[in-house]
């Protein structure tokens, strides 16, 4: 690599990506890419909102796109509706595509998502879901994350990877990790039963590492797809015991029973029947508390060589 351009860069991930990209030992330019320009470890940052129709970029003299801009999956989204998903993340990524080919850009890495795939929610999966499963998303958000795939994937770019990370932790992250710690916090998240579910997650050092990784051209990676995820797949009631631990909240040994969760979640669909709007509690909501999401990160370990790491902090500052 010896000039990247990443998309996203201003977000959690895209930042720590070009940071580590900057810190290489070999002399690589990092271009940054966003919709609103800012300071940041790039050498130099284009703006532009690939989600807008007509956006143009000039990719020139770049080697190799990380492309990251996407839309925060939504936790209220509704089936049919898409958020606004298409425009950024599938037609955004037609346009970055097509900038790609236009300047005969070498490798091109799109981080998507598992959700492209679907989740288990079996509260007690039998095995990890990995990259044999036929994708089936379940989500506006997961099927739009799979069309920008195929995209990606059907183009004429040399050398592309498909990364689909889990949910991604590490100081600075803000997303479910942080909201359930908040919740915890303040004495609105139950103490869920131990169910034997799992949930897979990946921290932002070794997403980082695979991203890179997945960059360099070679035969074996090329047009491969890789899920990212930890060695650990923690059940809710073991995360929210660690996190309670990790807060300096006194441990308690009582359970909210499950039968009541669902009871609550029934009610929460009726009234969202009613009002129109997602309720804090539905069935999809429970779903993905007590269900499992546990992923397998086999693949990505033996063809980038990644070793991904244990979970043992989550709010790391």
């Amino acid at each position: 690599m010896k000039t990247c351009l990443v998309t996203g860069a201003t977000g959690f991930v895209g930042r720590r990506l070009v940071s580590q990209l900057a810190e290489l030992e070999s002399d690589v330019s990092v271009i940054g890419a966003g919709r609103c320009e800012c300071i940041g470890p790039w050498d130099r940052f284009i703006e532009v909102d690939l989600g807008q129709e007509g956006a143009k970029v000039d990719l020139s003299g770049v080697d190799t796109v990380f492309h990251l801009a996407s839309k925060a999956h939504a936790v209220s989204e509704r089936p049919g509706d898409d958020s606004g998903y298409r425009a950024i993340i599938v037609e955004g990524t037609r346009r970055i595509v097509a900038a790609a080919e236009a300047a005969g850009v070498q490798s091109f890495v799109y981080m998507s998502s598992v959700k492209a795939m679907g989740e288990g929610e079996s509260a007690h999966a039998s095995q990890p879901i990995d990259e044999t499963m036929s994708p089936e998303p379940k989500t506006p958000y997961g099927c739009c994350k799979l069309e920008a795939e195929a995209i990606v994937l059907e183009s004429s770019i040399p050398h592309v990877v498909v990364l689909r990370p889990v949910m991604v932790y590490g100081a600075g992250h803000k997303g479910n990790l942080v909201r359930m710690a908040g919740a915890i916090r303040a004495g609105r998240f139950p103490p869920v039963a131990e169910n034997g579910n799992r949930r897979s997650m990946v921290h932002i050092k070794d997403l980082v590492n695979a991203s890179i990784r997945a960059a360099d051209q070679s035969e074996r990676t090329n047009r491969q797809v890789y899920i990212l995820a930890g060695k650990q797949a923690l059940s809710t009631r073991e995360l929210y015991d660690a996190l309670r631990e990790e807060l300096l909240i006194p441990a308690i040994s009582w359970s909210f029973p499950t039968v009541g969760l669902r009871l609550a979640a029934r009610v929460g669909d009726v009234l969202g029947a009613i009002s129109g709007r997602r309720m804090p509690l539905d069935s999809d909501t429970l779903s993905k508390l007590i269900g499992s999401a546990w992923y397998s990160s086999a693949k990505c370990q033996q063809d980038l060589g990644v070793e991904f790491s244990t979970q043992n902090r989550f709010l790391e500052k």
